[in-house]
């Protein structure tokens, strides 16, 4: 054909750097890949770098991969990696196997093992595509199950939401006559003008008025209360309301995430469990 212009394992790259020198053998990061200078490249200065060929490089120590895995060029460390992304990180190509009994280097064509150092990589440039990183499995939902929640014993209408109360510090007189702001201890018996004395009228009056003011203060006191436990109940009865509302959502969340799951396996996105 009149327009070929090359074969395209072997490109022409130029080192923009006006003082480092692109060596060769070492990975330069094009684009989000890699291509590897077949000779130094001096500063601002065009030189060949292969984009598609099989290279041996430094690999990381603590990696394991398998023959064909696809690997990353990590140019902050120098070594290969199966990790991807990061600062500095560029997709390389797929592992090749390797066979060789000097120091560093495995003796089988399995993948690379922990203690490698160096690995065999086929360079994978942009016109072959990214391949695609396996994701990982996700595990099956587990079935939910919710406590049942009911409300029984309760009367009046429900708060749309619990109202704030306060304390109350003093009493109020709901029933006839003056109740006093406490209740006021008694003594028995006496004479004159001792409490509980009954030697005369006005003295048994005036105790049998500070036990009716001792009762009109509790009678006020227990319609305080009366009132605070409506309310209290009205308002658990409004909270199991709501958390009736919040149990069901959360019911219809864990379906949508189980049919989410399901699309996913479908559509050949994840691996089914």
């Amino acid at each position: 054909m009149l327009n070929h212009v090359q074969e395209g394992k072997r490109l022409a790259i130029y080192n923009a750097s006006p003082t480092a020198t692109l060596l060769a053998g070492v990975p330069v990061v094009v684009s989000g890949h890699i291509r590897i200078p077949i000779a130094n490249i001096s500063p601002l200065s065009w030189g060949e770098a292969s984009a598609e060929e099989v290279f041996n490089l430094p690999a990381k120590n603590a990696d394991t991969w398998v023959d064909g895995a696809t690997l990353y060029w990590d140019s902050q460390n120098g070594y290969l990696t199966v990790t991807p992304g990061g600062s500095g990180v560029a997709l390389a190509g797929s592992s090749v196997p390797q066979e060789s009994s000097s120091a560093g280097a495995q003796t089988n064509t399995a993948g690379k093992a922990v203690g490698v150092t160096t690995a065999n990589v086929k360079l994978i440039d942009h016109d072959e595509g990214t391949p695609v990183v396996p994701q990982p499995t996700v595990a099956a939902v587990a079935a939910q199950t919710q406590d049942a929640l009911t409300t029984t014993g309760m009367t009046g209408v429900a708060n749309t939401a619990p109202a704030a109360e306060t304390n109350l510090d003093t009493l109020t007189d709901s029933t006839e006559g003056e109740a006093g702001t406490e209740i006021v201890a008694l003594q028995a018996g006496g004479t004159g003008a001792a409490a509980g004395a009954f030697d005369t009228a006005q003295h048994r009056d005036d105790f049998i008025g500070q036990v009716a003011d001792n009762f009109a203060s509790l009678a006020a006191q227990l319609a305080k209360q009366k009132a605070l436990n409506t309310v209290l109940l009205n308002d658990c009865k409004s909270f199991a309301v709501e958390l009736n509302k919040a149990k069901a959502d959360m019911a219809a969340c864990m379906a949508t995430i189980a049919a989410l799951r399901t699309a996913l396996i479908n559509g050949g996105v994840i691996a089914g469990a």
